[in-house]
């Protein structure tokens, strides 16, 4: 009820209470959202990379190379830092100066782990000029550490150079990764 000097103490408790309560209900969705939207953009911008990658190498009959760069210039074995994409001519896996650089990317969220699983356990990706992977197939994996798994997702790479995203196929809310076991980086 509002008097000639402005709120009761009763009122201003109600609000506040009020307030409080909408907060504590609202903060937990929030994170939520904010988790799953950084996992979901680093996921895409790494899908874009792998395809432009893949393409380039079929369009252009070339050799191309997928790497971890923190610098843009050499490759590395850390995918926290960047991704380096570039037109390898001698398959070598080193850009250099008769090399293309196609794209370099620097990874965007520190919150984000990202990894590389790869047969043979290469550090990089490579695609040939009919855009298959130089026999191999391997996985990247995005998890926020420390947290749910309910977060974490995988961008499979079969050997033909085919990309498919991880799913929730016993829908427990946790994706597995390609031999169905829960995703965890």
């Amino acid at each position: 009820m509002l008097s000639k000097q402005g709120f009761s103490l009763i009122n201003l408790l109600v609000v506040t209470a009020i307030i409080a309560i909408a907060v504590f209900v609202a903060v937990p969705g929030l994170s939520a959202g904010l988790k799953q939207t950084r996992v979901a953009s680093e996921y895409n911008q790494v899908l874009t990379l792998v395809d432009t990658a893949r393409q380039y190498a079929l369009i252009n009959r070339s050799f191309v190379t997928m790497c971890p760069s923190a610098d843009g210039e050499t490759c590395s074995r850390d995918w926290m830092a960047g991704i380096l994409v570039f037109v390898d001519r001698n398959n070598d896996q080193v850009l250099g100066s008769d090399d293309l650089l196609i794209q370099y990317a620097r990874h965007r969220s520190s919150q984000v782990k990202l990894t590389w699983r790869a047969f043979r356990r290469h550090h990089y990706l490579n695609f040939s000029r009919l855009g298959w992977t130089d026999h191999y197939n391997g996985t990247f994996r995005f998890c926020i550490e420390g947290d749910d798994l309910q977060f974490n997702r995988a961008l499979i790479v079969s050997k033909t150079g085919r990309i498919r995203k991880s799913t929730d196929r016993n829908r427990d809310g946790v994706h597995e990764d390609a031999s169905g076991r829960v995703l965890r980086c």
